[in-house]
């Protein structure tokens, strides 16, 4: 009676002690979120570049091989400002000296059609219009206390991402032997699976990455097309820009769509306008639709349902970062319950080899 109290007794201790570290971890977790976020996007950085990394470090050292791969990184969103600002700086410049100028056409149009006199009339909007137009350049001047905090924000950032590299390059230097050791702590006959999962997981995010990569730049040539085509200005960097934020899955391309619909208002309203809002919702249906769950599903190997919704989840938990890293987490846990479940559950033909060999 006496020793299965204490058993009972030992349960109970037990039982509240693992709910207590249970409880303390997740307070620890919640605590350190954002160095635990920005360990979580190194390792994610490392993987991806680890294809790269490894393939020239058949011709040279890994050191040289890892420098040259991030230069190559660093370089790229130099190019991309090169391309873009200068555009984007003279277009803000023309907007603000000839705002009042593309006020006094929006109020002509307005004024002469039928449709739209009738709401000109009971609510004054072209006029509130080219009162915000002539109040324009005092509203750029003083946003220089806006840009100020903005400035200390965008170098808190630069500071997270320049720790972020420097983890994923020493994760890159250093990262497989510590996965090798991890490995080698196994029992002997799970490392090779082990292994496996952890090899099939890298080559899941490189090939995400470069499906990825393949339909940002298939939206933006496509945009550009279409750009040309409709006498757009700016056409070059509002197609990298579309390429860039159709990076983030599901809404990127509508965002890129609103940005340069908002461009299409000073070349030919209503019809450009019109004409581009068209298109780019179909292009944006077909490609949340057909386009991106397939090409995802071939590289990463995972159901195109699996893809819309664990964009749509990771979107809501995380926000952008969690729509960018959805799809090759949900490869990564797939790929780790298929091996789970061979391990559990061996096909018929490994039980008769097993046999066999026994």
């Amino acid at each position: 009676m006496a020793t299965s109290q204490n058993l009972e007794t030992r349960t109970i201790v037990r039982i509240v002690v693992i709910v207590i570290l249970s409880a303390f971890a997740l307070v620890l977790a919640w605590l350190l979120r954002e160095p635990l976020a920005w360990v979580f996007l190194a390792a994610f950085v490392a993987a991806s570049l680890s294809g790269p990394v490894n393939y020239l470090n058949r011709f040279m050292k890994r050191l040289f091989a890892i420098a040259l791969v991030f230069l190559a990184l660093l370089l790229i969103p130099v190019a991309i400002a090169a391309i873009i600002l200068p555009p984007v700086v003279d277009g803000a410049v023309s907007l603000v000296d000839h705002a009042p100028e593309y006020a006094s056409d929006l109020q002509e149009y307005v004024t002469e059609s039928p449709q739209l006199s009738g709401l000109e009339e009971k609510y004054q909007i072209s006029e509130k219009i080219q009162e915000r137009a002539d109040r324009l350049p005092e509203a750029i001047g003083s946003a220089a206390g806006a840009l100020s905090s903005f400035g200390s924000s965008l170098v808190s950032s630069l500071a997270a991402i320049c720790t972020i590299l420097v983890m994923a390059f020493l994760m890159l230097m250093r990262g497989a032997h510590w996965v090798d050791w991890l490995i080698r702590q196994q029992p002997k006959a799970h490392q090779a699976r082990i292994r496996k999962v952890v090899t099939q997981s890298n080559r899941a995010i490189g090939n995400y990455l470069a499906g990825n990569a393949a339909i940002s730049i298939f939206a933006g040539l496509t945009a550009y097309i279409v750009m040309r085509l409709l006498d757009i200005p700016f056409a070059a960097p509002l197609a990298v820009t579309v390429a860039l934020l159709d990076l983030i899955p599901m809404i990127g391309s509508l965002i890129a769509g609103v940005a340069v619909g908002l461009v299409s208002l000073f070349v030919d309203f209503p019809t450009v306008t019109i004409i581009w809002a068209i298109w780019m919702i179909a292009y944006q249906q077909l490609e949340n639709n057909l386009i991106q769950p397939q090409i995802q599903r071939r590289s990463v190997g995972i159901n195109s349902l699996v893809v819309i919704v664990a964009v749509l989840f990771g979107s809501q938990l995380f926000g952008i970062i969690g729509a960018l890293l959805a799809i090759p987490l949900a490869a990564a846990v797939q790929i780790v319950i298929k091996e789970w479940w061979d391990y559990k559950h061996p096909p018929q033909r490994s039980l008769r080899k097993a046999r066999a060999k026994a």
